[in-house]
C-alpha cells in the first residue's frame, strides 16, 4: 500500500525513479516508473567511547577521570595494585571523577588502577610515581611575630616544608639565616600537619 524511498541524496522536489517488483512464486518482474520525493536517512551519531585516565595528585592521592559522568556511583569498585600487591584506598565519586585517598604514601614505581561498575567491563589505567616523597621547597610566612610588646628584638616566623606535590611534609631541622637578626634557630620542626617555627633573636633595635 505504500513505499518509503530513502537515500543519501534527499530533496524537496519529486524525482523520477524506477521500482522493480519481483513475484517470489513466478519469478516474474514488473517495473513501475513514478515520481517520488526522497527522504533523508536518519544518521544516528556514534556514541562517544568511554575513556579513563589516572594521575597522581599527592603523596597519598590518585585522581581518576572519565569523559562521561558516572551513572551509578554506588556500584563503583576500585582496586589499586603495585605489582601484585593490593594497596588500601578510599574512593570518592564526584561526577566524572574518582578521588582515591591512599592509606599509605605512594612510593616510586607503577601503580595499576582498576575500576568496576562504570562500564560493562572493568577499566584499568597505570600511573607512574617517579620518586618517593621528596622535600622540594620551604614556604615561609611573610610576617614576623614579636615575642612581646616590650621584647621586640626577639621574634618568630612560621614555615612549612613542601613535597613535590606542594603538600606539607615532615622535615629534619633545616638551617635558617636572616639579615636582621644574629641568632637564628629552628624552634619547632615542620610536620605534615603543623607548621614549624623559626626563632630570631638579637633583631636590630632600629628594625625592632
Amino acid at each position: 500500500t505504500g513505499i518509503v524511498v530513502t537515500g543519501k541524496k534527499a530533496g524537496t522536489t519529486a524525482r523520477k525513479i524506477v521500482i522493480t517488483f519481483k513475484n517470489k512464486k513466478t519469478k516474474k518482474t514488473t517495473n513501475l516508473t513514478t515520481k517520488v520525493v526522497v527522504k533523508a536517512v536518519e544518521q544516528k551519531p556514534e556514541e562517544e567511547k568511554l575513556t579513563m585516565t589516572a594521575a597522581v595528585k599527592g603523596v597519598k592521592t590518585i585522581e581518576v577521570n572519565f569523559n562521561k559522568t558516572i551513572a551509578s556511583p554506588d556500584a563503583v569498585k576500585v582496586t589499586v595494585k603495585k605489582g601484585t600487591a593490593a594497596r588500601d584506598c578510599k574512593a570518592t565519586v564526584d561526577g566524572s571523577k574518582i578521588t582515591l585517598a591512599m592509606e599509605a604514601k605512594l612510593t616510586a614505581g607503577t601503580y595499576t588502577v582498576s575500576v568496576e561498575g562504570v562500564d560493562t567491563a572493568a577499566m584499568t589505567a597505570d600511573v607512574v610515581v617517579e620518586k618517593d616523597e621528596t622535600l622540594t621547597s620551604f614556604e615561609i610566612s611573610d610576617y614576623l611575630v614579636a615575642k612581646s610588646v616590650t621584647d621586640t628584638t626577639t621574634g618568630s616566623i612560621k614555615y612549612a616544608a613542601l613535597n613535590q606535590y606542594g603538600e606539607k611534609m615532615s622535615s629534619t631541622q633545616p638551617t635558617a639565616t636572616c639579615s636582621f637578626g644574629s641568632d637564628v634557630t629552628i624552634e619547632k620542626a615542620a610536620t605534615a600537619t603543623k607548621e614549624g617555627v623559626i626563632s630570631v633573636k638579637n633583631i636590630n633595635t632600629t628594625l625592632a
